[in-house]
């Protein structure tokens, strides 16, 4: 029986209290560089620069593309996405064929509600079993609210040292039960790269549908797949997930609650024609990456 991540979390509410912390914090930052289609391996530490509004910070942890998974797929099974199951459960199967064996993947599915079909797990054939059993549902769409939930569940449920990562298999076509700005603060909080893949469902949009998940993609450093047949390779979505670098720093002091803008750069002229993709900011005095750092920093 699936498990509405509402039960698993609690209700969330977009006027619940946020508490700031005025304590150093650690921003970790992922980050994918692109030539073309094609993701270049292969830098160093040296090769970044990371811009705190403006002003460029010492890199003080840095990891290659080589890391550990903690991966939710989130499959829209919506009405409006009927046609478009098999083909989900297809390309799921073939990309998991191709995670390395410590990588863990989990699944949650939605439709105005999101529900957790199975927890993170090293566990292949329980994900294959998993699979076979999702169906689609009559409801509508929910987008926001989905996704704030899967990355509050993925920070709850992941390794500490590992890449999170949720990538949505959607028409994108779905209302939003909640702002704009809150979802975006609470996938910064959550430190994951969010990824989508907006697949052609055939229906048109309709006037209440509101939501777009596309610009939490470019908040988190996440790409954006749009595809228009059943012919889609997902692996491309997983392996550029996993081919990122992390580079973490000490962030300046701002005031708490104030958002913050990150930009990564390459040091090298001659690499400007590469595309960059990280998290564009954060949001200062929250919870986020000081759990996750490697280093101890005095």
């Amino acid at each position: 029986m699936w498990r509405a991540l509402f039960c698993i979390l609690g209700l969330l509410s977009a006027q619940d209290e946020v508490v700031f912390r005025a304590n150093v914090e650690l921003i970790r930052v992922d980050v994918e560089v692109l030539d073309g289609d094609r993701s270049v391996t292969g830098l160093k530490r040296e090769d970044f620069i990371v811009l705190d509004e403006g002003t460029s910070q010492p890199i003080l942890d840095f990891a290659t593309e080589d890391q550990e998974l903690d991966l939710l797929l989130a499959l829209d099974i919506s009405f409006s996405m009927g046609r478009m199951l098999n083909t989900m459960k297809a390309q799921a199967r073939d990309a998991l064929a191709r995670l390395y064996f410590r990588d863990r993947v989990g699944i949650v599915v939605f439709d105005s509600t999101p529900y957790l079909v199975i927890e993170p797990t090293w566990d292949r054939q329980a994900v294959e079993t998993a699979l076979q059993g999702i169906q689609v549902s009559r409801a509508g769409t929910e987008l926001n609210q989905t996704v704030l939930l899967a990355a509050q569940y993925l920070r709850l449920h992941s390794r500490p040292q590992t890449r999170r990562g949720i990538i949505v298999l959607t028409d994108n076509f779905g209302f939003k039960a909640l702002p704009d700005s809150t979802v975006r603060d609470g996938l910064w909080e959550a430190d994951l790269v969010l990824s989508t893949v907006f697949m052609s469902s055939g229906f048109t949009r309709m006037p209440n549908y509101k939501a777009n998940l596309e610009p939490f993609a470019i908040a988190t450093g996440g790409d954006v797949f749009r595809v228009s047949d059943e012919n889609f390779d997902l692996n491309e979505s997983l392996q550029r997930m996993r081919k990122r670098y992390s580079l973490m720093y000490r962030a300046p002091a701002r005031k708490p609650g104030s958002v913050c803008h990150i930009k990564v750069q390459l040091r090298n002229p001659a690499h400007k024609q590469f595309q960059i993709r990280a998290r564009t900011g954060y949001k200062a005095g929250i919870p986020g990456s000081e759990a996750r750092q490697k280093l101890s920093l005095k």
